[in-house]
């Protein structure tokens, strides 16, 4: 018999905030802190590009990555992690909680960087994480969207499971609801989400 699947969000979902943007932040202020201009500078010219709509979400995501990948390690990656773990939605942990008692797995599936969002999914006892690579290569690609649901689909295959319940609070993982065989938990969606996930067909409980 397949064990069962629970696949979590992390920005707006696990925790109350969107991870990347604290990630930049903190990497500012610590690059600023350690004198490393050139850091700073990178950090600046990237989200900047964004802002102009001179380089993709995605783009600008590699962009930092490759800038910041070995800085924020060690003692900064873990003072970083411990300031995220302050934002976690209780309500979510409190349902994932209730998931693991019945013998589910726990997977953090998310879009942010592989090494804040493992050590997110460390801490909160969860048994996976699937997220976006740090290291810079030419298969690169960041884990959202169908790239998302193939990452996951590895880790099931991997453990002779199946996926049952999908938590999200964004319409970025409508691919992972529909592969979905099970039930969809929505968590203060925005409007749009609704409206996409409507659109879609979805059936869904709202947390």
């Amino acid at each position: 018999m397949k064990r069962k699947v629970v696949a979590v969000d992390l920005d707006g979902t696990l925790l109350n905030t969107n991870t990347f943007v604290d990630f930049v932040r903190c990497a500012m202020v610590q690059s600023l802190g350690a004198m490393r201009i050139d850091l700073a500078w990178g950090i600046v010219w990237a989200v900047l590009k964004r802002k102009l709509r001179l380089s993709t979400h995605s783009d600008m995501k590699c962009e930092l990555l490759c800038c910041l990948g070995g800085f924020m390690a060690g003692e900064r990656m873990k003072l970083f992690v411990a300031q995220l773990l302050a934002k976690v939605n209780r309500e979510v942990v409190m349902r994932c909680e209730e998931y693991r008692g019945n013998g589910y797995l726990l997977l953090l599936a998310t879009a942010a960087p592989v090494g804040y969002a493992e050590k997110v999914a460390e801490a909160m006892r969860m048994d996976a994480c699937c997220a976006t690579p740090m290291s810079i290569g030419e298969e690169w690609a960041e884990c959202v969207g169908e790239n998302k649901c193939e990452q996951v689909k590895r880790f099931l295959n991997e453990n002779e499971a199946e996926l049952t319940v999908v938590i999200t609070d964004h319409y970025d993982d409508v691919p992972l609801m529909k592969m979905n065989s099970g039930k969809n938990i929505l968590v203060a969606p925005s409007r749009k989400t609704l409206e996409i996930v409507n659109k879609n067909n979805l059936i869904y409980d709202i947390l």
